[in-house]
C-alpha cells in the first residue's frame, strides 16, 4: 500500500507538472528553471507511477492472469522513461544533456546522488493532497469498481 501512495502522487505530480519530457512540450528545454517539483524526484514520474502501482498490484495479486494483465503495464512504465529519454536525447543534444545532468529516470536517484534536491513546497501540497486523495478514493470504491475489499484484506478482517 506504501508503494501505490507514492506512486499515486508520482503520477499525479507527472500529469500535472510542465516537463519537456512529455510529448509536444519540447520548447519546456529552453526554460533554464524547467526542474522545479517532481521533476527533481524523477523526470518521469507518470510512467514511474503507473508502473510501480501495476508491479506492486501483480506481487498483491500473484495469479497468471494479474501478471500478463499488470505486468504488462508495469513494463511499459518502467521501459517508456528510458525509450522516451533516448528521443528527447537525439532529438535535443545539449538542452538534453543539461536537463538529464540534474535530473533522473529512477525516482530519488537524483537526490540521493546529490545533484537534486527535495522540495515538497514546489511539487505543491495541493498535488500531494490530490495523489492521496486518489489514492483514497480507489482504495474506498476498489469492490465495487474493481472487486476485491482491499481495506478488509490490508486490515486482516477477511
Amino acid at each position: 500500500m506504501p508503494v501505490i501512495l507514492l506512486s499515486s502522487i508520482l503520477a499525479i505530480g507527472g500529469l500535472t507538472t510542465p516537463n519537456p519530457v512529455i510529448v509536444r512540450s519540447d520548447r519546456l528545454f529552453d526554460n533554464p528553471e524547467i526542474v522545479r517539483g517532481i521533476l527533481r524526484v524523477s523526470r518521469n514520474p507518470f510512467f514511474w507511477g503507473v508502473g510501480l502501482i501495476a508491479a506492486a498490484h501483480v506481487v498483491m495479486i500473484g495469479s497468471v492472469a494479474a501478471t500478463l494483465a499488470f505486468g504488462s503495464v508495469a513494463l511499459l512504465g518502467f521501459v517508456g522513461g528510458p525509450i522516451l529519454d533516448a528521443k528527447k536525447a537525439r532529438r535535443h543534444g545539449a538542452a538534453w544533456q543539461a536537463f538529464a545532468a540534474v535530473t533522473s529516470d529512477i525516482p530519488f536517484l537524483a537526490i540521493a546522488q546529490r545533484r537534486q534536491y527535495l522540495a515538497l513546497r514546489e511539487i505543491g501540497w495541493w498535488r500531494i493532497a490530490l495523489g492521496v486523495g486518489v489514492f483514497l478514493v480507489v482504495l474506498r470504491f476498489h469492490p465495487a469498481f474493481f472487486g476485491g475489499d482491499v481495506i478488509s484484506i490490508v486490515l486482516g478482517s477477511r
